[in-house]
């Protein structure tokens, strides 16, 4: 028997290579989901959200839940219904997601900007009262204007340094 040439070995080992490479990618594209909406995951360091459309690889598969992981390696635990294999779904499912809090930031910055609005008006409002009731009130004469303490307590114990009462002198007994 002849031996083969060494160009048609080599294509037999590249051939076999990409084959067991084919298998390997298609076992990973089997494993790989993305998430269809935003979770939470629990790490060492917190706990921190997860956007959708994020891809995941499944680590360990339980009957309700399945543990992931990240590209980044953050492993966690979600349930099935929060999975799929189609990324269009996942991307339409994150960009919905993007819309629906772009919408509550909106509403939030609209409701802010009209609570602003509602207290400066009340400050406007308020400033004028106060200002209708300066006009309207005489000056008050110079007898009547604030002293820093009324004059009826000046120079008392109020304004003196504290001192003991009484003093006790306390004698020691003669021994006899």
């Amino acid at each position: 028997m002849q031996n083969p040439p060494k160009a048609l070995t080599i294509f037999l080992v590249l051939l076999s290579l990409t084959a067991q490479s084919h298998r390997a990618m298609a076992e990973s594209a089997d494993r790989i989901r993305f998430l269809l909406e935003r979770v939470k995951a629990i790490t060492e360091s917190g706990i921190i959200g997860i956007p959708a459309g994020t891809q995941v690889e499944i680590v360990a598969q339980a009957s309700e839940s399945v543990k992931v992981k990240t590209k980044d390696g953050t492993t966690f635990e979600v349930t099935n219904d929060k999975l799929t294999a189609n990324a269009a779904d996942a991307l339409a499912s994150s960009q919905k997601a993007e819309l629906a809090e772009a919408e509550s930031k909106a509403k939030r910055d609209a409701l802010l900007a009209a609570q602003r609005a509602r207290e400066q008006a009340h400050g406007e409002q308020i400033q004028s009262a106060l200002d209708s009731i300066s006009a309207a009130l005489p000056a008050a004469p110079a007898s009547l204007a604030p002293t820093s303490s009324p004059s009826s307590l000046n120079n008392t114990a109020l304004d003196q340094a504290p001192r003991p009462a009484a003093r006790v002198n306390r004698r020691e007994k003669k021994k006899k």
